[in-house]
This record gives structure tokens, C-alpha cells and sequence, in this order.
């Protein structure tokens, strides 16, 4: 379908929305330090290798340290039949709620 940068201020707006996936490629430490309510985390290549799975969501948002990894991720994923979004600026100017919680699953 395509792919878009979102603004972090819209990203909230996708928190606990069905049909949204919420991916975090960071390191797995930094997730645990706080992420995105819902979001899993999974690396890049993980990611690629799975990107099949991804058409079971409406609408999956990558975020990253500062929005450059997740953006070339994006790319990498803009012919699949669902949006796909980065957030601009990753978690870096993310200013959301933050969850704490244990990795969630894909």
C-alpha cells in the first residue's frame, strides 16, 4: 500500500488501536528501558525475515533511536498490501507513554 513517515504526536494516536502493530528495532535493552505500550521488539533482519507475517496488520509503525533505521526499514517494506509508518525522529522525540513491560510477542 505504501509508506509514510508519521509525526511522534501522531504515533500516539496508534496506541492500542486494532489492526496496529507497533515494532521497535532497537537493541533489546533499550526496549526494556521503555518503548511504545504494545510494541515488540525485533531487529532488523528478524524483521525482513518475517515481513510475511506483517499482513496480519492494517497498519505496522517501526520506530528506532533517532528514525533513520526505521525509515530504511519502512522502505525496505513498502510493497506490502498494509501501510507501513516510521516515526520521525524514533524514540528520540517520542514523548508518548512509555511502557516498562517485558518483551511482547510476534
Amino acid at each position: 500500500m505504501g509508506m509514510d513517515t508519521i509525526s511522534p504526536g501522531e504515533a500516539v494516536s496508534y496506541i492500542g488501536k486494532h489492526g496496529v502493530l507497533f515494532v521497535d528495532l532497537r537493541e533489546p535493552e533499550d526496549y526494556q528501558a521503555g518503548h511504545i505500550p504494545g510494541a515488540v521488539q525485533l531487529d532488523h533482519d528478524t524483521l525482513l525475515k518475517r515481513r510475511e507475517e506483517l499482513k496480519r496488520y492494517h497498519t505496522v509503525i517501526l520506530y528506532c533511536d533517532r528514525g533513520n533505521a526505521s525509515l530504511l526499514a519502512a522502505r525496505e517494506l513498502r510493497n506490502l498490501p498494509i501501510e507501513i509508518r516510521s516515526i520521525a525522529y524514533g524514540m528520540g522525540g517520542y514523548q508518548g507513554p512509555v511502557s516498562r513491560s517485558r518483551r511482547n510477542r510476534f
